[in-house]
């Protein structure tokens, strides 16, 4: 369970020059904002969940940095808590069974969001980075921030292309499809929202998936 307490007000990926740029205008040109920047807040949002960020409640979800208190309730030994928001840029706090740990008992493998207890007592197993110990039965919580203050390049440019292919597909309908041989046959046919499975371009996805944005393994 995640809770934020200040969500952070800034979620777009592209900012309003960018958007502009994406659309071919100058990015001084304004005449156009009353479309772009809602779109450019739409994108932003899709792309959100299709990297399968974890929500916070009725909190719309964000790749943009925020501080994320999440609580997790083991009812076993855990060799690892694997925080549902990525990337990790600090852990801030953990506080196990109401007792706040220090620095040097946990340690964290940023890349992938696991956190590790040190060993303590007998109840210990080795990694090839040496031994850990197990997070006890009962509830752990973790004060993190998480996601980006600086959007990566690969990042933006899956916004602008998601972006460009909305205005030039916007005024069509996503499920009227167009099959055309040159001096043969141009025909259009629909196609049921069964074969839609997603209005993030294949394109983007390719690259939201080769940065390793998307989340594989939901927390």
């Amino acid at each position: 369970m995640i809770s934020i307490a200040d969500p952070n007000d800034d979620r777009a990926l592209l900012t309003t020059a960018e958007l502009r740029a994406a659309a071919g205008l100058s990015t001084s040109d304004s005449s156009q904002d009353a479309t772009l920047v809602p779109l450019g807040a739409y994108v932003s949002a899709l792309i959100t969940k299709a990297c399968k960020v974890t929500a916070a409640g009725a909190i719309e979800p964000t790749l943009r940095l925020e501080t994320v208190t999440e609580t997790f309730l083991f009812k076993s030994l855990q060799k690892s808590l694997v925080l549902a928001r990525r990337p990790v840029v600090e852990i801030i706090s953990v506080t196990q069974t109401e007792s706040l740990l220090g620095p040097t008992e946990y340690a964290l493998d940023a890349a992938s969001g696991v956190l590790y207890r040190a060993a303590f007592t007998h109840y210990f197993y080795t990694l090839p980075n040496g031994p850990w110990g197990w997070w006890p039965i009962g509830n752990t919580i973790v004060e993190y921030s998480a996601g980006y203050d600086d959007v990566p390049a690969d990042l933006k440019y899956a916004a602008i292309k998601f972006v460009k292919a909305e205005l030039v597909t916007g005024s069509r309908d996503p499920l009227l499809k167009r099959i055309r041989i040159e001096g043969v046959s141009d025909r259009e046919y629909w196609v049921s929202d069964k074969q839609v499975t997603s209005v993030v371009p294949g394109e983007v996805m390719d690259i939201l998936i080769r940065g390793g944005y998307v989340n594989m393994v939901v927390a």
